[in-house]
């Protein structure tokens, strides 16, 4: 039977909505102790002057303080970018936590998917976050998460 999305999949704003030239921005961290995965969906509206977009992914011990690390993370990731009507999809050379995307995206208005699956976070971590670089530029940008779960409804379950 099919499901509805609030059903299937915990929602979970990360960053944003957030101007992400005031500065970097530290993602909200997501609960992947009960989750298969995660999806981070980054929605960048059209800038102006942007100079840089790093991406990083992070791994954590606890849902707040703790022990923090890098995640790098040889998965694939899809971008949309401007009147683009199709994902492309783009195979990293090595495993890396910083994402550069900005050769990708520039000023446009873009939509990047990254996804972090549980098997790939180090023995006693549990939480994931995406932080954001400082774009160099007006930008508006906002990340959302997805966390895919067998356990409960997604709209049931604390992410």
């Amino acid at each position: 039977m099919e499901k509805f999305l609030a059903e299937d999949k915990a929602v979970k704003s990360v960053v944003g909505p957030v101007d992400l030239n005031t500065a970097a921005v530290t993602g909200a961290r997501v609960d992947m102790r009960k989750a298969k995965r995660v999806t981070f969906i980054v929605t960048l509206a059209a800038g102006t002057s942007t100079t840089g977009h790093v991406v990083t992914l992070r791994q954590h011990t606890a849902a707040s303080s703790g022990t923090s690390a890098d995640l790098a993370s040889e998965n694939p990731y899809y971008h949309k970018v401007g009147a683009a009507t199709v994902f492309t999809k783009v195979t990293p050379g090595s495993a890396a936590a910083a994402k550069d995307i900005h050769a990708v995206v520039g000023d446009n208005a873009s939509i990047v998917i990254f996804e972090v699956l549980a098997e790939e976070l180090t023995e006693g971590y549990g939480w994931v976050s995406v932080d954001t670089s400082d774009v160099g530029g007006a930008q508006l940008g906002s990340v959302i998460a997805l966390v895919e779960t067998d356990y409960k409804p997604g709209y049931a379950l604390a992410v």
